[in-house]
């Protein structure tokens, strides 16, 4: 409750099981997105946290809950993870969760999780294919996906168009990954 008044956050994702057994199952850590350094150093002094790698990167922290070591990445405006103004209009829309921490709206947290999922791993697992589909259901325009990567991609695509952002090559290449998806393919192109 502290932070939801103190510092400008959202929960990424993997919130779904916070307060009962921490992360969800198959991930092991929270990612969050703050609005500035002053933010990050806040959310890092109210939990405790210490980097995790050795060294303070500003990206990996781990924290104590319930005698239990969370892992922590905390996300920052303006660094490449997601579009600039995506991030901004994240924070902007975020919405407070009944648990009392702030979380992205419905649709920015699908549509980013598609972003993830595809772009920031190696490849669209199964499980998050499940997620994924699942999710859509909520939506009217989007309940039809069955599942398939590049319905996905042609979703996210539209919705990236329709609010002007832009897909992060920059980040894909730095990850090392081989670019061989539709969206990526279509902005190295544009």
């Amino acid at each position: 409750k502290y932070l939801s008044k103190n510092c400008n956050y959202l929960i990424l994702r993997n919130y779904e099981g916070l307060f009962d057994d921490v992360c969800l199952e198959g991930h092991n850590d929270i990612d969050v997105l703050c609005s500035s350094i002053r933010d990050r150093r806040i959310m890092v002094k109210e939990l405790n946290a210490e980097p995790r790698i050795g060294v303070d990167n500003g990206i990996h922290y781990k924290f104590l809950y319930n005698k239990q070591e969370i892992a922590l990445d905390i996300r920052m405006v303006g660094d490449g993870y997601y579009d600039l103004q995506w991030q901004k209009n994240m924070l902007k829309n975020k919405q407070l969760d009944d648990r009392g921490f702030f979380v992205m709206s419905s649709e920015d947290y699908f549509m980013s999780l598609i972003y993830h999922a595809i772009y920031q791993k190696e490849c669209l697992s199964e499980e998050y294919r499940r997620r994924l589909s699942d999710m859509a259901k909520v939506f009217p325009e989007y309940s039809s996906i069955n599942g398939e990567q590049i319905e996905f991609e042609n979703c996210l695509l539209g919705y990236m168009k329709e609010h002007h952002y832009k897909l992060k090559t920059e980040m894909i290449e730095k990850l090392g990954w081989e670019p061989r998806y539709n969206l990526y393919d279509m902005y190295k192109s544009m």
